[in-house]
């Protein structure tokens, strides 16, 4: 709900400055404010996962995000918000989920078997990705009757929810001692990752298709306002599209215990994913457009999900 509420609120901001042409480079920016954050806080955020209650570092996380979104739908509102706005929402948002993410993945193995972990990885993410299925359904429906300011409103109200649940939890200590400072544990995992080969693959081609194709949910709003010329009601089937198509190989994700290939379907996934990206760009017919974001939202979670499995079988 958040990229279709943010991406349709940067281009009214550009239509509101006379300069409707400019709304793709916005989008581009307020994307690159997401990227950012995320690329220079990863070795820092696993290294503070690792040191902290993991529960306690996601209440914190998510009640940053929910702040956050509060304050951009109050912005929004009283009719505030602009382009710098948005980049410093975005980047807090970033910077957040940053450091929710090692700990929200890393909680998996303290809570399940380790048999049971690839399927454990795969309803996780099937979770999530459920949200990205009806976030932008229900974004199209409540479009009109409460605007923009109101999504971002309803989206801020959704982390109570999972704030709700996590206050419900257990302690989740780290385990073992500190040992070395942060830093100094930063160090320490950049020099594990440049060691092993199989995670400087992974993490290579992970970070090239995330570059690549990631930004492509974040664009959809110009792309569905020039190019297929069916407004904000098609953007909300193309963000579903995506988000059905993750949840599909969320699903696959759980049963992937009976692979052994692992490595392979990560690259297959990696290379489906960038083809849809090349597809998606070519084609002028609107159907086919949502199979081809449908296909990319499931292959870019078929390679995330390999990607986490093999990460997870490494290092633990």
């Amino acid at each position: 709900m958040q990229i279709f509420a943010l991406g349709i609120l940067v281009v009214q901001i550009a239509d509101r400055e006379g300069a409707p042409e400019l709304a793709p480079f916005y989008l581009g920016l307020a994307g690159l404010a997401r990227a950012v954050p995320g690329l220079l806080l990863t070795l820092l955020a696993g290294a503070v996962a690792d040191r902290v209650d993991r529960r306690r570092l996601l209440l914190i996380t998510q009640s940053t995000m929910a702040l956050n979104a509060a304050a951009l739908a109050v912005l929004t509102f009283s009719g505030n918000a602009n382009i710098p706005i948005v980049l410093v929402g975005s980047a807090i948002q970033s910077a957040a989920f940053a450091f929710d993410n090692p700990a929200r993945q890393s909680m998996v193995p303290r809570l399940v078997p380790l048999p049971m972990l690839p399927s454990a990885i795969g309803m996780q993410s099937a979770v999530f990705n459920g949200a990205s299925i009806i976030g932008p359904l229900l974004a199209g429906l409540l479009f009109l009757p409460i605007g923009i300011p109101g999504l971002l409103a309803v989206n801020a109200i959704s982390f109570a929810a999972i704030i709700g649940a996590l206050a419900l939890m257990k302690p989740l200590p780290p385990l073992g001692s500190r040992g070395a400072s942060l830093l100094a544990s930063v160090a320490e995992g950049a020099r594990y990752v440049r060691k092993n080969p199989t995670l400087v693959w992974i993490l290579a081609v992970s970070g090239t298709v995330f570059a690549t194709v990631g930004p492509m949910g974040q664009l959809l709003p110009a792309v569905a306002g020039e190019s297929l010329y069916h407004g904000m009601s098609w953007l909300s089937l193309l963000l579903t599209a995506l988000g059905l198509g993750a949840f599909t190989g969320a699903l696959f994700v759980m049963n992937v215990g009976r692979f052994r290939r692992l490595g392979r379907l990560f690259v297959a996934g990696a290379i489906v994913n960038g083809a849809g990206l090349v597809a998606f760009a070519l084609t002028s017919e609107p159907l086919v457009s949502l199979v081809v974001a449908y296909v990319t939202g499931l292959s870019g979670t078929l390679m995330a999900g390999m990607g986490n499995n093999i990460l997870q079988a490494t290092t633990t």
